[in-house]
């Protein structure tokens, strides 16, 4: 984690300085300009806000050494989405609490308040209700298997309101496993979900028929290696690339990445796959695919045009380090292919 320390006042430096000095990892701390040396860098804009637009910026957490009305101020207008915002602590400068104030559970700032705590002897403050409950988070299990979760923001706080309540939600483990369970019931037998208000279902399979209580978190652990025709639409893409996850039972959301051929860098209808998909989408020069590439059937016309004779399946195959899991898919100008890294 990439952190940054913020002190308003000479004692609040002295602090972070303490910190600092005791922390594993690289830390920057901020502070006046009257009050800046050799260790202490000058804040590096002019008023709180400006500095917490740097801070969210360049930094995945930002332990602020001030009145927390001060640092709650600074950050609302940057403060967007659970799953991007930094972490943000704020401690008194006596260093005697330290408060987990935003992103506490994916942003880390939970574990780091813990952790602060543990390097100053202070107490630290945590409000999530599920941490307060003693009890897994859903949040922190999708994280946790890098999953995607349907509706992510209206079933986190949903499910974590039943588990902080103490209510009954089931877990199936079809094909991983997690490993903070605190709070669910695992199931032995999928029958078992009717007797639960809801079941965490955790699958990258493609499931025809789940029970309506159900909720599916899906692993995200393959690469998709894809090739088109110059222009083929989204809308085709994606409908080739549903048929093809249908034919492998696979759920369609359970890649991690895209990879093509550079000449599809900035092809429109992947471009707008990957971002359906939420995913990243990376390229491989053609020589690179071209040194794989002769593991697979080529297409003489695809060679033609790329200059290498198999795109989507040398892509996943560099993408997982050999491990190509399917054959080739072509239709309507479309050819897929997956791949998964064995430590998937």
């Amino acid at each position: 984690m990439k952190l940054a320390i913020a002190a308003l006042t000479k004692t609040g430096k002295q602090l972070a300085k303490k910190l600092q000095s005791s922390w594993k990892e690289p830390v920057t701390v901020y502070v006046s300009k009257k009050l800046a040396d050799e260790r202490c860098q000058q804040l590096p804009k002019e008023t709180i806000t400006e500095n917490f637009s740097y801070f969210f910026q360049h930094y995945d957490g930002v332990v602020c050494i001030m009145a927390a009305g001060i640092a709650v101020r600074g950050m609302a207008p940057f403060v967007k989405d659970k799953r991007t915002d930094p972490a943000v602590i704020v401690m008194d400068e006596k260093g005697q609490f330290v408060i987990s104030l935003l992103s506490g559970h994916l942003g880390g700032a939970n574990q780091l308040a813990r952790k602060i705590a543990a390097v100053l002897n202070a107490q630290p403050v945590i409000t999530t209700a599920t941490d307060v409950q003693n009890v897994a988070a859903v949040d922190l299990l999708v994280q946790e298997l890098k999953a995607w979760l349907v509706d992510f923001r209206q079933n986190t706080k949903k499910i974590n309101m039943m588990l902080a309540e103490g209510q009954p939600v089931g877990l199936w483990q079809k094909t991983h496993r997690v490993a903070d369970t605190r709070g669910l019931t695992l199931l032995k037998q999928l029958e078992e979900a009717a007797f639960f208000p809801v079941v965490l279902y955790v699958s990258d399979q493609l499931e025809v028929e789940l029970p309506k209580n159900a909720v599916q978190i899906v692993p995200r652990s393959y690469s998709l290696g894809i090739g088109c025709k110059k222009g083929t639409p989204f809308q085709t893409i994606k409908t080739e690339y549903i048929r093809f996850c249908d034919k492998h039972r696979l759920h369609p959301y359970c890649v991690k990445e895209i990879v093509s051929i550079d000449l599809k860098q900035k092809e429109p209808g992947i471009l707008a796959l990957a971002d359906w998909l939420e995913v990243p989408f990376s390229v491989y020069p053609a020589e690179e695919l071209a040194a794989v590439a002769s593991k697979f059937s080529q297409s003489a016309f695809v060679k033609s045009v790329t200059g290498v004779g198999s795109v989507a399946l040398a892509a996943a195959d560099l993408a997982s380090s050999g491990h190509t899991v399917t054959s080739r898919y072509a239709n309507r100008g479309v050819t897929f292919a997956f791949g998964k890294a064995d430590t998937e």
